[in-house]
Formats: C-alpha cells, structure tokens, sequence
C-alpha cells in the first residue's frame, strides 16, 4: 500500500512539473509575441482580393465584344490594363471585333498565385480556363501578370 501511494504522489508531481512549466512556457511566449514587431513585406488579404479583382475582370468581362469604336474599346479595357498594355490590347481587340466572326468560348479565372509583390508592383501566375461552349471541352492554360498599381488601382502592365 505504501508503494502505490508512493507511484500516485510521484505521477501527481509530475503532473504538477508539467503543468508549471507549460504555463511558465506559454507566459514566455505572451511576453515575447508582445515585444515583437508585425511582420512587413508581404501582400495584405485586401490587396490580393483587389489584384484577383482585376484578374477576373480582365479574363471573364467580355462587354468589349459589343464596343462600337476603338475608343470605346480602350475606355471599358482601361478597367483592368495599363500602359503600354492597353494600347497594343486595344487596337488588336478592335481589329478582332470589327471583323464579322464566331466566338464561341467563356474564359474563366482558375486558380492565381501571388509569385512577387511590393507595395505597388505584383507578379501573378493565374490558370485560364476557356470553354468551346458549343463542345463543352475546356482547356487549361497558365498565365503571368504583371500588375501596377496607380492612383488606388492595380493594373495589368504585362503578360507573359
């Protein structure tokens, strides 16, 4: 009987070490969490949101099919490119448009990930999803942006 007493009082205290030293443990880690500095550098929740924003516009927006001009084109794609970009898109979506054609896919945005970023600079790769909605296949492709951001909006400058 003495000796179970003896094993009971030993797994008490050791019990007792334990919890002492996990609380000594979590009040070391409180004290030196709040010494600390918040980490800088990478991208905050709402600028992804805001670049994956752009990214979705700029793949799944399809209003310029219906633009009458190429003003009009360069104004609705001014939502989601910048220079030099919305040029050279611009004059080459009017020069698709303007030419009587079948258009028969959807784009969506797939999967993006932020690859670099900078309080004003991004690098994202992003899957592009395009349907033939006539045959139902999808293909798959991978895309870089490179996105800016200028007067409180990002804009895509470069594909790659």
């Amino acid at each position: 009987m003495h000796r179970i007493f003896n094993v009971k009082a030993g797994c008490r205290r050791l019990l007792k070490n334990t919890l002492f030293f996990l609380i000594i443990l979590t009040c070391g880690f409180t004290i030196i969490s709040a010494a600390g500095n918040p980490v800088s550098g990478y991208p905050s929740r709402g600028c992804e949101e805001e670049i994956t924003s752009v990214l979705k516009g700029a793949v799944e927006d399809s209003g310029w099919l219906a633009a009458t001009s190429r003003q009009e084109v360069r104004e609705l794609l001014a939502a989601y490119y910048g220079e030099p970009l919305l040029s050279e898109l611009s004059d080459a979506v009017w020069d698709f448009i303007s030419v009587p054609t079948d258009w028969h896919y959807e784009t969506r945005l797939g999967r993006i990930t932020v690859l670099r970023q900078t309080e004003n600079m991004a690098a994202v790769q992003a899957e592009i999803l395009e349907t033939d909605v006539l045959s139902g296949v999808t293909f798959i492709s991978t895309v870089e942006y490179h996105l800016v951001k200028g007067n409180q909006a990002w804009k895509i400058v470069n594909i790659k």
